[in-house]
């Protein structure tokens, strides 16, 4: 079972290197990134953190315990389909990487997580610094475990969003706090081991399929 209050204080200690994208090149929807050749998503290196374009993808990858890090695709989304391909290429399993949604800022934003040793978690924020849990952290067979590859996918209709991996769902949440704001990837460490690397490749927003 995961740790919540060390999840908690993870992303605390995580914001001073957590890294945004600008709005300036915001599009609503429509949009694909194969990570073949550096874009618009912001990358940066430093002893504790690295987001780097490398073997055909963006790695994420903490270097300390109690740390987390992403990077934004500078493109604002109200309503779509948010998918990404995510395979751990270093680190232990016991880690957490995965989508972020309607990202206003660094301190606000929907936060849609898995693990390597299969479970996975939806945040929110709750004031300045503190995070709740939509969906606490769950154990789920549809994730694939150790360095296997998951696709993750977020459908975001208004207030109710419904969460996917490997084509399979595992939660439906209604939050109305956000309802539109930027898209990226994010990766984690907590408190006992660091090393955490993930690699993200075939990200897009796609729009709404209308019933």
């Amino acid at each position: 079972m995961k740790h919540r209050w060390v999840f908690v204080a993870m992303l605390v200690l995580g914001v001073g290197v957590a890294c945004g994208g600008n709005g300036d090149e915001a599009e609503s929807i429509a949009y694909s990134e194969d990570f073949s050749a550096p874009g618009s998503w912001h990358t940066s290196s430093d002893p504790e953190v690295d987001i780097s374009f490398h073997d055909g993808g963006l790695g994420i990858e903490i270097k300390v315990i109690d740390r987390v890090a992403w990077s934004m695709a500078g493109r604002s989304v109200s309503d779509g389909i948010v998918s990404v391909d995510a395979t751990p290429v270093g680190g232990p399993d016991d880690n957490a990487y995965g989508i972020v949604a309607r990202h206003v800022d660094d301190r606000n934003f929907y936060r849609f997580e898995i693990s390597a040793d299969g479970y996975y978690a939806i945040q929110a924020p709750t004031g300045s610094l503190g995070w709740e849990f939509l969906v606490d952290w769950t154990e789920s067979p549809a994730i694939h475990k150790g360095r296997e590859t998951n696709r993750l996918r977020v459908e975001l209709s208004g207030p109710a969003m419904t969460f996917w991996v490997n084509d399979i769902e595992l939660a439906r949440v209604s939050d109305e706090r956000y309802a539109e704001g930027d898209v990226g990837v994010i990766a984690g460490t907590f408190y006992d081991e660091p090393g955490t690397h993930v690699l993200f490749d075939n990200f897009s927003v796609e729009p709404l399929v209308q019933e």
